[in-house]
């Protein structure tokens, strides 16, 4: 940890979390205070010093479940550093997106920072294509209209951004765009600028956004807090589900593209993008998070029967972690075998039904090269073979 990206909360004795270590040890207790070095946590009268290097995430009792969805006159912002936003307002000052943030409250992010606005509300019709347009790394601005179920797109450059209007520059015509028009749907800045550094932590709000931070402060219940892409705010620890301390630690395995993925449907190669892996979300569809009876989890994987992936660790990992389950989707039907091997060594194996609890994972992946999950048919052959691995990361 850097001195530049120096942590100090000081939660109050009320506040009960959950520390997660990269040891795989879970404590429980009350939060005292965390300044550079240490956490200091208070359980049964006594209180215990744990190094912040050690830790992988703080989570506070109480965290809602969100909705991961976004109303109409909501506008989600993402920053390409990972943070998503919803927003109650967005304009510009100048290179300046100024953005009303429902959780983080007023923020002022340089423009090369945001890798997209999205000013309505998605669905599955559209998903994709919005998906691969802000992926795409534009030189120039992309103002994104919907037409039925089509997203066009028009290069240019975001010259104005207030609450009536968008002013979008072609060539030298100036073109002001009304915001409350349907068909305006989205803008994805060019040549937005990845961070130049691994931030500190990553907070999660209870609403479901998430924000990365150089540095976090907290004096009684407020949390002041600094944006990696820049700025200040202050928040109520209320609006807080978690701090997760990962960065540059631990890596999701849905952030990963297998070295190889496998698929042998039971009815045929036709059904193959039916049966496709779900990246952190449900087959229910993109905007409905992975669940476990009952358990939720915003990031992970659903896999099909007679699905095999395989990973590339390079050795770089010591642990893999993951919450295995029939999805609820299907619940209580599925039958699934999930075998889970490194370097060809079994780690894993055994049945998973869908009147199964959820299988806390912790395997050890010390030097290994590849990292195999392969999901198979079990005793009810493919009726409901839905397999969740929630919130699955590696762990250096």
């Amino acid at each position: 940890m850097t001195t530049a990206a120096v942590l100090m909360i000081a939660l109050a004795a009320t506040t009960s979390a959950k520390v997660s270590t990269l040891d795989g040890k879970s404590l429980d207790g009350k939060v005292a205070s965390i300044d550079a070095k240490t956490l200091t946590l208070e359980s049964e009268g006594r209180t215990s010093p744990v190094p912040l290097d050690s830790i992988l995430e703080i989570s506070f009792d109480g965290a809602s479940q969100p909705s991961g969805e976004t109303t109409d006159g909501q506008v989600t912002v993402r920053l390409s550093d990972g943070s998503r936003l919803t927003c109650r307002q967005t304009t510009m000052e100048g290179r300046t997106l100024v953005a009303d943030s429902l959780a983080a409250g007023r923020l002022q992010l340089p423009w090369n920072a945001v890798q997209a606005i999205r000013f309505r509300p998605t669905d599955p019709a559209v998903e994709s294509k919005w998906s691969e347009l802000v992926a795409s790394a534009p030189e120039r601005d992309l103002l994104v209209v919907r037409n039925r179920d089509v997203l066009d797109r028009l290069e240019g450059t975001v010259s104005g951004l207030d609450e009536a209007n968008l002013v979008f520059l072609v060539g030298e015509t100036r073109v002001p765009i009304d915001r409350s028009k349907p068909k305006l749907f989205g803008v994805v800045p060019g040549r937005a600028q990845p961070s130049k550094s691994t931030p500190l932590c990553e907070l999660r709000f209870r609403n479901g956004d998430r924000l990365a931070l150089a540095g976090v402060e907290m004096k009684g219940d407020s949390l002041t807090l600094k944006p990696a892409a820049g700025g200040t705010t202050t928040v109520h620890l209320d609006a807080v589900a978690s701090i997760d301390f990962g960065q540059g630690k631990v890596t999701s395995l849905s952030q990963l593209e297998p070295r190889e993925k496998k698929h042998a449907p039971y009815f045929g190669s036709e059904l193959d993008s039916v049966f496709d892996v779900r990246i952190d979300h449900s087959d229910a569809g993109p905007q409905v998070p992975i669940r476990i009876d009952g358990q939720t989890f915003q990031r992970g994987l659903v896999i099909h029967s007679q699905t095999r992936l395989n990973y590339r660790l390079n050795g770089d990992y010591r642990r893999f972690v993951a919450v295995a389950g029939i999805e609820q989707l299907v619940r209580p039907r599925g039958r699934v075998t999930l075998t889970i091997t490194a370097d060809g060594k079994e780690l894993f194996a055994r049945e998973v039904k869908g009147s199964d609890s959820p299988i806390p994972l912790d395997l050890d992946v010390t030097g290994a090269r590849e990292l195999t999950i392969f999901v198979d048919f079990g005793g009810d052959l493919d009726d409901g073979d839905h397999l969740a691995l929630g919130d699955a990361r590696l762990i250096k």
